[in-house]
């Protein structure tokens, strides 16, 4: 059957589709492989450091196998975005040498991440292709996850915070179990639901455990817009409806169920006891923003640069308007929030005709619920794709009408 689908895959793309299509899930797939071994990393003697390397350079030889069809296929769009980026990039060396220590660190992160991934959208190349790449790659990510659960989650020191919290694999896996659903509404199989549904629990399961709720509040809004978008007022809807109104009636003893099935095999979870105790209790987020509005409100317009509020608790800010604002100062961050909450308007209203559409507006899902809690918007891996493509009108078929 592997084999069947390898050779249809083949014969229906060319090998520039496939080659652009496959480098850009290779970024996807490689951060959740990465993180995946942060967790088993004390099983082994390559530290997280060393393996991140190894992984940067295999998504390195995927971008150098299809340099010749990205050459090929590039538009002025691509260089005009690449000349951007670096020159912001420099201007922020340059000007605010202050924020360089965390700068530097984070431009890696960004060029190999939401930089690439958005150059490579915009050529001109099959996005039906990536649409199927996707469904492979998400399946196989997800897997791994699946494998991670039987046979390690039960061996996590639960005594030791660093070793047993894993916020950037649950962050890794909101768009690959996004994906997984779009797969599932989209292809209406037995067999796709059935396999998707086990890789879909499974990824739940770790981030319930394991991860974080600013992940499992992302995916539930995900999943509520794509049943909406894709299903409109069918009994796939008013099934899902029906399941999300009795969770929120019934999910305080399905937790302490799920708390009490983990604390027998020696499973502690964080997360479970934060939202048993209290579901909106933001940690140490709260004095992070107070900190970060304080220095704001006397100075509201100065231009900080980028990640200047790393300066002030040595951690992002974990809010996409605070983080505009502070680190591009009152008048550009507004022009910033003004063009994301746009380009957010426009995918969610417009009525997809294409897979890609969804694709992109996945990004959208994966991504902007998450800043409102998590994460920094500057290396957030599909924050950039869905903004550039969709300001730039690239987010419909490659036609450009649908």
């Amino acid at each position: 059957m592997l084999k069947s689908l390898r050779r249809n895959y083949i014969e229906k793309y060319s090998f520039a589709d496939r080659s652009i299509s496959q480098a850009i899930v290779s970024v996807y797939f490689l951060l959740v492989m990465l993180n995946v071994y942060r967790v088993v990393e004390p099983e082994f003697s390559l530290t997280l450091y060393q393996m991140s390397k190894i992984l940067a350079a295999l998504e390195i030889l995927f971008v150098i196998r299809a340099s010749w069809s990205i050459v090929r296929l590039a538009n002025y769009k691509q260089v005009i975005f690449t000349m951007i980026c670096f020159l912001v990039i420099a201007v922020n060396l340059l000007m605010f040498p202050a924020t360089e220590v965390y700068f530097k660190n984070n431009v890696e992160s960004f060029l190999l991440r939401p930089f690439l991934v958005t150059l490579l959208l915009m050529a001109n190349f099959n996005k039906e292709c990536l649409v199927d790449s996707f469904s492979f790659g998400t399946k196989i990510s997800s897997l791994a996850v699946l494998l991670l659960n039987l046979f390690y989650l039960t061996r996590i020191n639960p005594d030791n915070y660093e070793l047993s919290y894993f916020m950037g694999l649950s962050n890794a896996l909101i768009f690959p179990t996004v994906f997984l659903l779009f797969d599932i509404l989209k292809k209406k199989r037995r067999g796709i639901f059935i396999v998707n549904l086990a890789l879909i629990i499974s990824n739940l399961l770790f981030i319930l455990l394991k991860g974080s709720r600013g992940a499992l509040l992302t995916i539930a809004i995900g999943f509520v817009i794509l049943f909406l978008k894709m299903e409109g007022n069918s009994i796939i809807t008013w099934i899902g409806g029906i399941l999300i109104v009795l969770f929120f009636f019934l999910w305080k003893p399905i937790l302490l169920v799920i708390s009490k099935i983990s604390a027998y095999y020696g499973i502690e979870s964080r997360t479970i006891s934060q939202l048993l105790q209290n579901a909106t209790y933001g940690s140490s987020r709260n004095i992070i923003q107070q900190n970060l509005l304080k220095i704001f409100s006397e100075n509201p317009f100065v231009i900080r640069g980028i990640n200047a509020d790393y300066i002030v608790n040595g951690i992002y800010a974990h809010n996409f308007f605070l983080e505009a604002l502070y680190d591009l100062g009152l008048i550009l961050g507004v022009a910033l929030i003004a063009v994301v909450v746009w380009c957010a308007v426009v995918l969610i209203k417009r009525k997809c005709a294409e897979d890609y559409e969804y694709l992109i507006l996945m990004f959208l899902l994966s991504s902007f619920p998450l800043l409102m809690l998590s994460s920094s918007f500057w290396v957030e891996t599909s924050f950039w794709p869905w903004v550039i493509i969709t300001a730039l009108g690239m987010h419909k078929k490659a036609e450009n009408e649908c």
